[in-house]
């Protein structure tokens, strides 16, 4: 496979070595019994998830760029 400038497709990702304590890890969770959740705690859990992925913004800096 020659050299590429660009990132790697899904499939050259997956064919990639991981490392062995995340293949462990991901083994564990795919063992666990499935759980299923109501509604609220879904929502829950998509409003924790999206607050996590927000652009994080620091105090300081020109005033008028932030708002």
């Amino acid at each position: 496979m020659l050299h590429s400038t660009f990132p790697p497709t899904r499939s050259e990702k997956a064919a990639m070595p991981r490392d062995p304590a995340l293949v462990q890890r991901i083994e564990s969770l795919r063992s666990r019994p499935v759980v299923y959740l109501g509604r609220g705690d879904a929502l829950m859990l998509l409003g924790l998830a999206n607050a996590s992925l927000r652009e994080q913004k620091f105090a300081g800096g020109n005033p008028e760029e932030d708002a």
